[in-house]
């Protein structure tokens, strides 16, 4: 606020909290001794003086934010802004925990498992790869090893997952099968989820653990399936004579491992001499899904299996996704119907920067050479309340200083209806005539 003259001694005061250390306030003060041509500005500890006989220009626009984020270093910037950011959390602590709660739970993972294993079941089936990345199945060859594998361990979380699932909807609540844990409403820091999500509906709890039970009984098909599909999928094939040739073409007894003589891995890792009994190797050789009309070859009888297992998984997840669906509306229409909460005290207030009208004003001073390019600026704020004409009037020179309209700008306070000249558009009153650059506006 702006104190009453004392003869040539005008004062300037504004007090607004410190960011930086919560609870404390800061106060500006700009004293001007108008006959001794003296301005004196202090914050704290910091403090400037200087001459208005030096002063070549004045810069002032209204912002609406923190003040005192205008005299922090880049460091206590951040500093502030992660404060602020942890008092929010701490406001909508409930709402974001909520929709947490709604993404991630258990039910979200079963989703998540039944995907995976919907996709590692779609892998089992061989795909020719063709330069024009048209995607093409190749049955002739034998079923993925690999995806065969993935489907069983990602059938196995999603069996863990879904008995998860079905004890936190409630559906699941067994006492008599040997696991104690599906007849408690709490494990640990899990607890099941509320009666008002769960029962919002009277289907939607029989319904859910309906899937959840099919889901259970399909995944230990898979579990099952898997490695049969595996050992189905491969024939034991022997060959014998590969000796003979090596005899007939070193003439000396032949060697296993030597010069294409194989009989078998063991012997051909210990060089054992060739004879009519070790003269043959064997290998697995993988079956084909299917084979072409006429073909006298043998397939490995998986197909219909595994197109059982891949079409109940799919049809499976369709319906637990739809599950997932309502459990997240009946989850989020209960947080949605509970009140507002009470305003927090002003202990767990947030931290972060206020938010009110305030004058900055940059004062441009020439060197003491009179180099006015090597200048100087001195920058504070003052309330919005303040008159910036007021304050150009104070701090300019006796001699100069007339705005760039050549008449004194008008002012209303930020509370009322506010002209062009006071809703922050920047202005430059200079004592020299010359029209700097105004700041950049800023809302």
């Amino acid at each position: 606020m702006a104190l009453d003259k004392v003869g040539t001694q005008q004062e300037f005061s504004f007090t607004y909290a410190n960011a930086l250390n919560a609870g404390e306030l800061i106060t500006e003060t700009l004293q001007v001794n108008r006959q001794a041509g003296r301005c004196l500005w202090s914050r704290g500890q910091d403090t400037g003086c200087w001459l208005t006989s030096d002063v070549t220009s004045v810069r002032f626009s209204t912002r609406k934010g923190d003040p005192s984020m205008e005299f922090l270093s880049a460091g206590h910037k951040r500093l502030v802004q992660g404060r602020a950011f942890e008092g929010w959390l701490r406001r909508h602590s409930p709402v974001v925990l909520a929709l947490l709660s709604i993404l991630c739970n258990a039910l979200s993972m079963t989703v998540l498992f039944l995907s995976l294993l919907v996709h590692f079941l779609m892998e089992v089936f061989p795909v020719r790869s063709q330069a024009d990345d048209v995607w093409q199945f190749e049955m002739t060859q034998g079923p993925n090893s690999n995806a065969l594998g993935a489907a069983a361990v990602t059938a196995f979380l999603a069996l863990l997952s879904a008995l998860v699932a079905g004890w936190w909807l409630g559906s699941f609540r067994c006492r008599c099968c040997g696991m104690s844990g599906f007849s408690q409403d709490s494990i640990l820091a899990a607890r099941r989820l509320s009666e008002e999500s769960a029962a919002r509906w009277a289907f939607f709890r029989p319904l859910g653990g309906g899937c959840l039970a099919l889901i259970v009984a399909w995944c230990i098909f898979v579990i099952v399936l898997c490695p049969i599909a595996y050992g189905l999928s491969f024939k034991n094939e022997c060959h014998s004579g590969s000796c003979q040739a090596a005899r007939a073409l070193t003439k000396l007894p032949a060697v296993c491992g030597v010069a294409g003589c194989s009989c078998g891995t063991v012997s051909d890792l210990m060089c054992k001499e060739s004879n009519a009994e070790n003269d043959q190797w064997c290998r697995n050789v993988k079956l084909p899904l299917c084979q072409a009309q006429g073909d006298t070859g043998t397939t490995s009888g998986v197909l219909g299996p595994l197109l059982v297992a891949l079409c109940g998984a799919t049809g499976l997840l369709v319906i637990l996704s739809i599950v997932w669906l309502m459990n997240a509306y009946c989850m989020a229409a209960v947080v949605l119907a509970k009140p507002p909460e009470s305003p927090e005290s002003p202990d767990s207030a947030d931290t972060g920067t206020g938010t009110e009208l305030y004058h900055k004003f940059t004062v441009s001073l020439r060197s003491a050479h009179g180099d006015r390019a090597n200048s100087g600026q001195i920058i504070f704020t003052l309330g919005a309340e303040e008159d910036p004409q007021a304050v150009f009037d104070a701090v300019m020179p006796l001699d100069g200083g007339v705005s760039p309209a050549g008449h004194l700008l008008p002012f209303v306070h930020p509370g009322f209806e506010m002209d062009a000249s006071s809703t922050g558009v920047p202005t430059v009153l200079d004592a020299e005539g010359e029209g700097a650059e105004p700041d950049q506006p800023w809302y």
